[in-house]
């Protein structure tokens, strides 16, 4: 994109441990020289405020503003106005050159930068945000409203983050921009030509059935694990990411049937 090496600040609107884009991401930049902080929240104030992970700063924001149970109402009731806020003051100490935006419920975050500071603005998308997982029950007109707001930001910001080129051409039929597509590499061994290297754990005369991406529940894994009981003569692959009690309880449920790379 053409940008000088400077500071980037991730804005990640809950909390941040170790999500496999974010930390693949931010790594990969801090490594070609970039200043990287993410700034995350911090709701029930349970991790380290303050962590560096191979050379990558994160900020955890404890947005509540009072400590009893009784003011539990008016705290949730704050919580992303108090979190913006202090967010926004830290954002302005840092000055960052560029604000990345991780979903779309914090490029209003990178928008204020833009307008205070002039910050360059990156909204990585994911996908379209009313087909994300958890939000295919919302009404027509919850969804309308959303759509109108993700097509006008993506719009204003100064690019828009796709992995895959069905997303891109989503993107480009819903909303008209041309998001830049780049490569999300699983956390697993590459050969020399940056490629994950995956032979070793399969076998050659079975046919293969694959999943690309996080292990999280409402992406079809289920489906998957119940497919696989059916065709015991068919290898199942996952080709990514699992991290959690869910991912753990889903790969450990499944580790005869199912293979983990």
């Amino acid at each position: 994109m053409g940008y000088n090496k400077g500071k980037i600040a991730w804005v990640v609107p809950k909390t941040y441990n170790t999500q496999s884009r974010i930390f693949k991401e931010s790594q990969s930049l801090a490594s070609r020289g970039y200043s990287i902080k993410i700034y995350s929240m911090n709701e029930n104030n349970s991790n380290l405020a303050y962590e560096n992970q191979n050379g990558v700063d994160i900020e955890r924001i404890y947005p509540r503003l009072f400590a009893t149970d009784s003011d539990e109402l008016l705290n949730r009731t704050l919580l992303l106005p108090v979190f913006t806020v202090k967010l926004i003051m830290r954002l302005i100490r840092f000055n960052p050159d560029l604000v990345y935006c991780s979903n779309l419920p914090s490029v209003h975050l990178g928008l204020i930068c833009k307008l205070l500071f002039n910050a360059k603005v990156i909204y990585d998308s994911h996908d379209l945000f009313v087909e994300q997982p958890g939000r295919y029950n919302y009404c027509l007109f919850k969804r309308k409203v959303l759509m109108l707001y993700e097509g006008v930001s993506a719009k204003i910001v100064d690019a828009v983050i796709q992995t895959t080129e069905g997303r891109c051409e989503l993107f480009k039929k819903f909303y008209g921009i041309q998001p830049i597509q780049i490569m999300n590499k699983p956390l697993s061994k590459l050969n020399d030509d940056g490629i994950t290297d995956i032979s070793t754990y399969l076998d050659e005369d079975k046919t293969t059935v694959g999943y690309v991406g996080s292990v999280l529940p409402n992406r079809g894994l289920e489906i998957m694990a119940e497919v696989a009981t059916k065709f015991p003569k068919v290898q199942f692959v996952i080709l990514g990411y699992a991290k959690g009690k869910w991912a753990q309880s889903f790969i450990d449920a499944n580790r005869e049937r199912i293979t983990l790379i």
